[in-house]
């Protein structure tokens, strides 16, 4: 795959399409709001340590034991428990919305702000996605580390398979996800891979330059799976020939 034309179609779209910059400064703010909310929630609380423990008159292990025990049932614990649970249901729904005004953008659909949120039309299924995804990468980390970064990208595509076929159940778009991916795991490890020194420069500016390569990263990647998945006119040249590690192999993923 010419991963270099895929970069420079999602190029090409942005620069038709500026407002993306306002949906991806949207986007942020409301998931950084949120999650700054919750950071200012749970800040405040230190563990000290008494006079007494240097001494020795104090089991200090006990002493701390206590302190936490104390923590984590407490009002304020089960609050912050609540909003981060409530903040990770947002920000999985809200990322569905973004990444289908993207894909949506790439094939030169009309979009909107209103875009953003259609993931709110389906949140449970879009919820039980996250949470079917995450334990089964979860369940293949255990195995080793490898097993879980194949895992990631065999269900990586789970949510545009989803945006595609709102009909499908959140197991089905996994599977579908499985298969699409055989054997062009390598390749989107590699494109992403190819980020690497814009994500590097990002983190020397506060972040404002995610609001560029945010969608950057996104409509090239939405490329990537219209050429998978629909054959997508992403592939101007013979693909490349790039033989997989054994490790990226198919076999149980």
């Amino acid at each position: 795959m010419n991963r270099a034309f895929l970069k420079q179609q999602a190029k090409t779209v942005i620069r038709n399409s500026p407002r993306i910059y306002l949906i991806t400064l949207l986007f942020m703010l409301l998931t950084a709001s949120l999650s700054l909310y919750i950071q200012l929630r749970g800040g405040g609380r230190t563990f000290g340590i008494p006079a007494e423990a240097l001494n020795g008159s104090l089991d200090l292990p006990r002493y701390l034991a206590g302190q936490l025990a104390e923590y984590f049932s407490s009002t304020r614990f089960i609050l912050l428990s609540g909003f981060v649970l409530l903040f990770n249901l947002f920000s999985a729904v809200l990322s569905f919305g973004y990444s289908k005004y993207c894909l949506h953008l790439q094939r030169g659909l009309p979009v909107s702000a209103a875009t953003l949120f259609d993931g709110f039309q389906q949140f449970l299924r879009i919820i039980w996605l996250n949470v079917l995804v995450s334990l089964l990468v979860f369940l293949w980390s255990l195995l080793f580390l490898i097993p879980g970064i194949i895992a990631i990208y065999s269900y990586s595509q789970a949510q545009r398979i989803l945006i595609d076929n709102p009909d499908m159940t959140a197991l089905e778009a996994i599977r579908a996800s499985k298969e699409l991916m055989r054997g062009n795991r390598w390749e989107l490890f590699v494109l992403e891979l190819s980020f690497i020194g814009w994500m590097l420069l990002a983190s020397f500016t506060f972040g404002i330059l995610m609001i560029w390569l945010v969608p950057y990263m996104e409509i090239t990647i939405a490329e990537f799976y219209d050429v998978l998945a629909h054959g997508g006119v992403a592939v101007e040249t013979p693909p490349e020939q790039i033989d997989e590690p054994e490790e990226w192999t198919d076999n149980g993923f």
